[in-house]
């Protein structure tokens, strides 16, 4: 009798397996979803911050072409897409939030040194009344490489985020 096996035995053997096998089949797929999902919005969400990166040109473009009161000009200083890139960084790309920290402090050393050479009695735009001013190219300087460590870092780390 140990040399047979009980017939139903045998059938409950089958059948935990089987059931064992789809929980694991199941598991893993789940698994391999989340895994593909978020590696979905990991690259959205890396897109929307190149995005934002991309749209942050305008701001000092629209500050040197600049011209009326002195009280008008502060909406030029709300870095929105250099805010939106920190929160971005700061729930997704962390790796990134430093870095993006010093561009948005290097534009608001470009508004406030602007800003106190400014004379909105001067019929020129804000630009021409700077562009020969020592502390106003310095600061642009430090902007400008600001901008450009930040987009070599979202290029370094732009391939662990667009593969999918």
């Amino acid at each position: 009798m140990c040399a047979e096996i009980n017939p139903a035995l045998l059938t409950g053997i089958f059948a935990l397996s089987g059931v064992a096998l789809s929980q694991a089949t199941t598991a893993t797929l789940s698994f391999l979803d989340k895994s593909h999902k978020r590696k979905v919005l990991l690259r959205e969400k890396y897109e929307e911050l190149s995005s934002c990166f991309l749209a942050s040109f305008e701001m000092p473009q629209k500050l040197m072409i600049y011209q009326g009161s002195t009280e008008a000009i502060h909406p030029l200083t709300h870095q929105v897409y250099g805010n939106k890139m920190n929160m971005l960084a700061l729930l997704y790309f962390p790796q990134l939030q430093e870095i993006i920290g010093h561009y948005i402090e290097s534009y608001s050393s470009l508004c406030l040194v602007s800003f106190s050479f400014y004379d909105s009695n001067d019929n020129r735009p804000l630009g021409t009344q700077i562009n020969q001013n020592q502390d106003y190219i310095k600061v642009s300087n430090e902007h400008i490489s600001a901008r450009d460590r930040l987009q070599d870092e979202i290029q370094r780390h732009s391939a662990m985020y667009t593969n999918v």
